[in-house]
């Protein structure tokens, strides 16, 4: 007497189907926006990326998008001539960071390179540039209070993290479309 088989589902059938559930499963992670691309940015400034000022101001006022951590903030003014003229510790006011500046009545190009901790604990860092005319007397001109109109965008902030976040997930789909190509090239080789 032989045992007589009941038939199952074909052989390979399983593992094919839990590749595609883990296929599915990366593609949505891939595709969601993850917290760890939501960093703070750099919203605004005083003096503004690419604005001429009159008088050399007494501060650089960098304001973000939130509450940057003290740890690791840094600010570096290059005068014209290529000098630091920050002075001190940049100090964190809510959502800005406000870096004094030693009297700089020089006319020229001032540059600013600055590097924050974000609340989420990841760094971020940019630069710009600004103009002082020399007009005006030099050192007294204050950065604009906190709550005022952000200046001109420096730019994206950490080097672009909103540009990789979506690079990631373009190679991720793309990716995910090669193995389901695969897989269906495989399934009907089957059949």
């Amino acid at each position: 007497m032989s045992a007589s088989r009941t038939p199952g589902p074909a052989r390979g059938s399983r593992p094919s189907a839990l590749l595609v559930v883990a296929l599915v499963a990366l593609g949505i992670l891939l595709a969601s926006p993850s917290v760890a691309s939501a960093h703070d940015g750099l919203v605004g400034s005083s003096p503004g990326a690419g604005e001429t000022v009159a008088t050399a101001p007494s501060a650089v006022e960098l304001r973000f998008s939130g509450t940057p951590l003290p740890l690791g903030t840094e600010v570096v003014v290059t005068g014209p001539d290529g000098g630091r003229i920050d002075r001190g510790a940049p100090e964190i006011r809510d959502d800005a960071v406000v870096q004094p500046l030693a009297d700089a009545p020089d006319a020229g190009t001032y540059t600013v390179q600055w590097r924050s901790t974000s609340a989420d604990g990841h760094p971020i860092s940019g630069s710009f540039a600004f103009g002082v005319t020399g007009d005006g007397a030099g050192g007294g001109a204050a950065p604009a209070p906190a709550g005022s109109a952000p200046a001109a965008e420096p730019g994206p902030a950490g080097g672009g993290t909103a540009f990789g976040g979506l690079a990631a997930g373009a190679v991720g789909a793309g990716a995910l479309s090669v193995l389901g190509l695969l897989l269906a090239r495989r399934l009907r080789g089957r059949a």
